[in-house]
């Protein structure tokens, strides 16, 4: 074998390896045949439904019915019942003694006469069975503590789920006490009992200042993070996706009709029912074929393309190599992004592509490259025909506002440039198919600026 052959040999290799990792790189589920715009007129014929499919919420909807279910969500706490019980035991305990000094102190003040002493002692049990039958109520209910309530963790919400020995019940926040409140309820409780009427209401909770009882209260609530993130977290999970069903058989749109959100919307749904069809039944061997054809037509034109029109590249194997090398990159790149749902397509730099061809090469081989690139992955990303519209302009000013000036300086021009590109080009798609100002996605744009600055990336080949 000549020295010829073999080079021809491993050109063709070089192709060949070449369209088989660009096969590879196909998607396993197929490609939704139809394009479609909202607010433009369906062009294809009338669209009759080819199977059963739910009809997916829009990413609006389930972030709305998101937000929704967690304003009305109840944070869970734990009652800590063996607080109560220590409480009114160590108040059972030290009743007498602490009542006992209550009642000197109320002597020394002179807020009762001396020859009442007596008499207000003999009371002592009557205050006993209030205070702890007041303690009982106020503990069963349930206290929340400064600290916990301090945390903020539930003040927005108007009811809570209380654990009490394992089983859960809801409960409103106003029926619950802080310990400021649980003494205050606590003075008007006893105030009230009949039997201690004897003296004037400030006769009373003067004496039970005294007994200093707020030392008998303390949070028997606690704030249950682990399990309010987990029902929190279930209720998040447990949001359906989908709204409704299409059956096989219905006529989803008729030829003219204008794509209205909802028709839209259906039209989703069938596309990613579609697309996640396709490749798992029994189409799988000719949804290959499909695929290795196009890889094999994509890097045909490539060849023809050197061959005819660039010999001195098509000879030098290493030339050829950082052409197709760039190809598959972003087409890879490409792939990458799409696996990413928070991610945009409009983040990858394909305006880099006729940027670096055009440095090592001229302006003809970077719009060809450019153009094979964004044909190969406009089978891939929704809405082929804005993404290819939007990503030529931004080369084709890529390629036209270098005009022969590598200078470094003139890169940062360049992403200006393809960033203003970008806006005016989505600007008018989106005044296109919304009509109005106020409809328009501006996140997008951030996209956009990303994208422009990734651009920069080629300044060291300058």
């Amino acid at each position: 074998m000549t020295q010829i052959h073999k080079e021809s040999l491993k050109r063709i290799l070089l192709y060949i390896a070449a369209a088989c990792i660009l096969f590879f790189l196909f998607p396993s589920a197929g490609k939704f045949k139809y394009e479609y715009q909202k607010g433009r007129p369906w062009m294809h014929e009338t669209l009759i439904a080819p199977f059963d499919f739910p009809v997916h919420k829009t990413r609006q909807e389930i972030e709305q019915e998101r937000d929704s279910i967690l304003k009305s969500f109840s944070p869970y706490f734990q009652l800590d019942t063996s607080i109560a019980y220590q409480q009114c035991a160590r108040l059972d305990s030290s009743f007498a003694r602490v009542f006992a000094q209550a009642v000197e102190k109320m002597m020394e003040e002179k807020l009762v006469p001396n020859y009442l002493k007596q008499e207000l002692l003999m009371l002592g049990s009557d205050f006993r069975s209030a205070l702890l039958n007041s303690f009982k109520t106020i503990y069963n209910q349930g206290i929340v503590s400064s600290v916990e309530w301090n945390k903020n963790q539930f003040k927005q919400s108007k009811f809570i789920q209380v654990i009490r020995n394992n089983v859960s019940s809801q409960v409103a926040l106003t029926d619950l006490f802080t310990e400021v409140s649980a003494y205050r309820f606590l003075i008007g409780a006893v105030k009230e009992q009949p039997g201690l009427k004897t003296y004037s209401p400030d006769q009373t909770e003067q004496l039970l200042h005294f007994m200093n009882l707020n030392e008998y209260i303390s949070g028997n609530l606690f704030y249950d993070a682990r399990k309010t993130e987990l029902e929190r977290k279930s209720l998040v999970d447990n949001i359906s996706l989908t709204k409704g069903m299409v059956l096989e058989g219905e006529r989803i749109i008729s030829k003219g009709e204008i794509v209205s959100e909802e028709k839209f919307n259906i039209l989703e749904s069938l596309r990613i029912e579609y697309n996640e069809r396709v490749g798992t039944t029994g189409h799988k061997i000719l949804l290959l074929l499909g695929q290795f054809i196009l890889s094999i037509l994509s890097v045909l034109m490539i060849f023809l393309f050197l061959q005819s029109f660039r010999k001195e590249v098509f000879g030098n194997q290493l030339k050829t190599l950082f052409i197709l090398f760039i190809i598959l990159f972003m087409s890879a790149l490409t792939r990458l992004v799409l696996s990413y749902s928070q991610l945009s397509v409009y983040v990858i730099p394909f305006a880099l592509i006729a940027v670096i061809v055009k440095i090592f090469y001229d302006s003809r081989i970077a719009l060809f490259v450019l153009i094979i690139t964004l044909f190969i992955t406009a089978f891939w990303v929704p809405n082929a025909f804005e993404f290819v519209f939007m990503n030529f302009v931004a080369g084709i000013v890529a390629i036209f506002s270098l005009s022969n000036q590598y200078r470094r300086g003139k890169l940062f021009v360049t992403s200006v440039l393809v960033l203003l590109a970008y806006i005016v080009v989505f600007t008018g798609i989106s005044l296109l198919e919304e009509g109005r100002w106020n409809s328009m996605s501006w996140g997008e744009l951030f996209w956009f600026i990303g994208n422009s600055l990734l651009l920069l990336s080629a300044y060291p080949l300058m």
